[in-house]
């Protein structure tokens, strides 16, 4: 059921890791969508390093999960869903104006 402190108060220490496993969850959710909408630039050198760098993450994430803090989680999770929304938008407009032919006259 719970844990009992040093203190004597026994505490339901399972409701706690149950909320910080959902919230690893969703960062790692949240950075398979990331990598995803990475994926889509035209530009192979901004696809490859978002995605590269949402991988690198998640495998850091799986590696060192467990030494993580539930504000190091929330943390993270808030800047990768910022991250996410900037790259929706930014893929939608870079994809609007991207051309493989160079534009430099020779």
């Amino acid at each position: 059921m719970g844990q009992v402190g040093m203190d004597g108060i026994r505490r339901n220490t399972s409701i706690h890791l149950d909320a910080m496993t959902q919230k690893l969850v969703l960062l790692l959710e949240t950075l398979s969508k990331v990598q995803e909408t990475a994926l889509k630039f035209r530009n192979p050198s901004f696809a490859h390093y978002f995605s590269k760098k949402a991988e690198d993450q998640i495998a850091s994430i799986q590696s060192e999960g467990q030494k993580l803090t539930e504000s190091e989680i929330s943390k993270q999770l808030e800047e990768n869903i910022e991250l996410h929304k900037i790259l929706q938008r930014q893929t939608m407009i870079h994809n609007s104006f991207y051309s493989a032919e160079s534009m430099v006259d020779k």
